[in-house]
Order: structure tokens, then C-alpha cells, then sequence
């Protein structure tokens, strides 16, 4: 439902896509052809060699807007996302030229920790990605950093490939581990592609709003809210729970038996979460009837 673009050091192509979504008129405010599911983003590396994936707000406002001067006068505009990324790279001192021969050239002259800190100001939510492989969090990092970082409170989402069986990364980011601390670490697994028949070939399945405060959740309740495979896992909750759960309930209307009152509602069908339904309504409105 929800797809981020992160190109590394640039903003590049993010508004030819809204552009091109947008065209694709809807009427469905659902549809992933409104930009409110695309999440702008870039890829950044810092000066202790560790990538880190910056998703921005789809729907910030005040923080993309910037004076700029015209004719001797001072004016506000909104920024693309494009030169709104190029400020950020600015802001954590990625120099330019920041791409030779298509490729990315320079890291920013800040760690890791300092990058991350800027996400309230920013409107961004942080993602380590590939931490196990070059570039990642876990391989470049020293030991006494990684604690730096995972202790940091705008630290809590990494993406760690599937076939990872590193035991001692699983109990730290289940927050189990005795020498590190009981911070869980939300895991998810991305597509990382780096080209469009790759896009959608891995999935995390998330338990939030398709937003950046519903991302900010995993910081909070990092291993009840999110599973990743090809397949949405049902929650824990559920697996552990032998009880059998109800997914629907259909009503079908029939006549008063003597037919005086009539069918006076189609048929509804009301879907029912796995995990939890509330049931609300005045005394003698069918609460009972229902659960029943």
C-alpha cells in the first residue's frame, strides 16, 4: 500500500512520479495514484561509512517552505521535493559533486548519530538498511558506536535480510540481550532495488496508518506491529492462541414472521479484527445479540 523512494545523495525523479500518479486521476482516495503513499526519501551514507535510508513526510508543509530572495525581495515559496532533499544533503554536509559517472560520490562529514538527530526538524523517520552487509550499520560500525546509536531515541527501524541467523543481532533487537538493553528494534525487509522489475520483490507487513506518524509507532511497539515475508504472518497474539476467531459476521434480514414489518435492511457483512472489537452502542441496541 505504502512504497519510499530513496535515491542515494538525491531527490532526483520523486516528482516526475507524483506528477505522473497524479495524472492518473481516482476517485478512490485510497489509491496509491495520490501521492499521500509515496513516501520521498534518499539514501545517505556518513562519515563512519554506515547508509542510512531518510524518509521524509509525504505531507509536511512549514518545513518546505524556505525564504528565497527575488528582485531585492524576500519571499516564501514551496520547495519540490528535489530541492528540498538537495537542502538536507546541504544541511548534514554531503559535498558536491555528489555523483560521478551516475554513481554516488561523497558520504556526508557527519556520523550516523548527528544525521539522525535532525529528523524532528526535518519531518523524516530514519531506516538502517542491509545492516549486516557493506556499508551497514553492523559490519562498519565499532561495538561502543552501535550501542551509541541503538541508545539514541530516533533509532528504532532496521532492515535485515531474511536468511539473516545472526543470534546475537535477533536477541538485541527483540531487546533481550543482557549486555545491550531491552530497546527493541522494529526489523523489516525491503525491496532495496535498483531497478523497477526488483520494486514489490520483498515486503514488510506493518500493523499502523499509511503514514509517518504510523511508521513512528515501530518505535514504540516494534515487535507487535510489524512481519516481514511474501505472506502476512498472522500476529502473535493469534499464533499462540489456539481459540478459534470469528472473521466476519453476516446479517441477512428476514420478514417478521407474520411478514407486518418487512425486510427493512439489506444484507451486511461486517469484518472483525483478529485481535481486538469493540462493540458500542445504547442499552438494548443488540451489543449482546451480537456477541451471541
Amino acid at each position: 500500500e505504502v512504497i519510499a523512494l530513496a535515491n542515494h545523495n538525491s531527490g532526483e525523479g520523486i516528482e516526475e512520479i507524483l506528477n505522473y500518479l497524479k495524472s492518473k486521476k481516482t476517485t478512490n482516495p485510497n489509491s496509491i495514484y495520490t501521492e499521500k503513499f509515496i513516501f520521498p526519501g534518499t539514501e545517505v551514507g556518513g562519515n563512519d561509512r554506515c547508509h542510512i535510508l531518510i524518509i521524509f513526510n509525504p505531507e509536511t508543509s512549514d518545513n518546505k517552505k524556505f525564504e528565497f530572495s527575488q528582485d531585492g525581495k524576500t519571499k516564501l515559496r514551496e520547495l519540490t521535493w528535489k530541492e528540498y532533499i538537495e537542502k538536507f544533503l546541504d544541511e548534514i554536509k554531503i559535498p558536491n559533486p555528489r555523483f560521478n559517472n551516475d554513481q554516488p560520490a561523497n558520504s556526508s562529514s557527519l556520523g550516523a548519530k548527528e544525521i539522525i538527530t535532525k529528523s524532528q526538524d526535518w519531518d523524516f523517520v530514519s531506516v538502517f538498511p542491509h545492516i549486516i552487509n557493506e556499508d551497514g550499520l553492523w559490519k562498519e560500525l565499532q561495538e561502543s558506536n552501535k550501542k551509541e546509536i541503538y541508545n539514541n531515541e530516533n533509532f528504532g527501524i532496521v532492515d535485515i535480510p531474511l536468511t539473516s541467523s545472526n543470534q546475537d543481532l535477533k536477541r538485541i533487537c527483540e531487546g533481550k540481550h543482557s549486555s545491550w538493553g531491552t530497546k527493541g528494534i522494529a526489523v523489516i525487509n525491503s525491496s532495496d532495488s535498483e531497478s523497477l522489475v526488483n520494486i514489490g520483490t520483498k515486503f514488510s507487513f506493518i500493523k499502523c496508518d499509511p503514514t509517518i506518524k504510523g511508521l513512528k509507532h515501530l518505535f514504540i511497539e516494534p515487535s507487535d506491529r510489524v512481519r516481514t515475508g511474501q505472506e502476512p504472518e498472522i500476529f502473535n497474539r493469534v499464533q499462540l492462541n489456539r481459540t478459534k476467531y470469528l472473521k466476519n459476521i453476516i446479517i441477512n434480514p428476514t420478514q417478521d414472521y407474520d411478514g407486518k414489518y418487512g425486510k427493512w435492511f439489506d444484507s451486511i457483512e461486517i469484518p472483525l479484527n483478529h485481535e481486538l472489537v469493540a462493540i458500542i452502542g445504547n442499552k438494548g441496541s443488540g451489543k449482546s445479540a451480537l456477541a451471541d
